[in-house]
């Protein structure tokens, strides 16, 4: 019997590393994977997934918005692994009242299965990448759309989808605006150096410190405001990702369904790019409430 449960127990660890390891996969704000988890006792099958301050970008993300929002990413990617090992997987968000850093407790039970609205994704977390490159322009096809609008199930998050021009050159003016103050910005230039010349974006060695002391240095943001108003401008499709409450644990709900909305859309061969930097800049983020505002 006792060895038997040790035999469960190592499998059970052989489990949970690999499920973080897909959690490690998310997406993040500048590549910074503000992450951090923790398994639970021997006997607990649980991962306590933490929010890592040491990572979190303070002029970009002054109220934790976006550190939030990756934690989700990687909570979603973990709920998913754990469904395709056969697991419930059960998520308490923020469970304990003074450490706010402490996101969410997931309990592991046998017996679970793939729930309808993460089926088909778990092959698409080492798949995922985020493009830079403008888009082709070809039109996204109904029942695609459909399907990524199937994967939004959380209550206080919604996701609106824009085809019409006139959206489009509205976000691409806030887009174009938001690059030039933060690139004007040199504590943001500073600490975005910081994120490059630690080769957040993959670059090898040499061209990430090239590029750190070049964002340094330089003013880019006419470049990057350009390069992002081709890739805006030649996407068939804008999305804005909204939430109910301005909360932590609805950002962590906009990070999950936006990780699931990448995989849907790396699942149907569709390229997606975030671009948050209006959101980044308060005196600009009310002009997005048009958007985002009932009909």
């Amino acid at each position: 019997m006792t060895v038997e449960w040790r035999r469960s127990q190592v499998v059970r660890v052989r489990q949970m590393r690999r499920m973080v390891e897909y959690a490690a996969m998310a997406p993040s704000t500048h590549n910074t994977q503000p992450w951090k988890f923790i398994f639970g006792a021997i006997g607990q099958d649980e991962i306590r997934v933490w929010a890592d301050r040491t990572r979190w970008l303070p002029v970009a993300d002054p109220d934790l918005r976006e550190m939030h929002l990756s934690v989700g990413c990687a909570l979603e990617n973990l709920v998913v692994a754990a469904e395709h090992f056969g697991l419930r997987a059960m998520v308490q968000y923020f469970p304990h009242p003074v450490q706010e850093d402490y996101v969410a407790c997931v309990r592991l039970q046998e017996g679970g299965g793939v729930s309808q609205v993460r089926s088909a994704l778990f092959d698409a977390i080492p798949a995922r990448r985020t493009e830079y490159e403008p888009y082709d322009g070809r039109p996204i096809p109904e029942d695609v759309l459909a399907r990524l609008r199937r994967v939004l199930v959380e209550s206080d998050v919604r996701v609106i989808f824009f085809m019409s021009l006139e959206v489009r050159q509205m976000i691409e003016r806030l887009v174009v605006r938001a690059d030039a103050l933060q690139f004007a910005d040199p504590a943001f230039r500073a600490e975005l150096s910081g994120c490059i010349g630690r080769g957040a974006y993959g670059a090898p060695w040499l061209l990430a410190k090239l590029g750190q002391m070049a964002i340094a240095w330089l003013d880019l943001g006419e470049s990057a405001g350009r390069r992002d108003s081709e890739v805006l401008m030649s996407s068939p499709q804008v999305a804005i990702v909204a939430t109910t409450e301005d909360t932590s644990r609805a950002r962590v709900h906009a990070g999950q369904a936006f990780e699931r909305l990448h995989l849907m859309a790396t699942v149907c061969g569709i390229s997606l790019q975030p671009m948050n930097q209006v959101v980044q800049v308060a005196a600009l983020r009310a002009s997005l409430l048009p958007a985002v505002a009932p009909e």
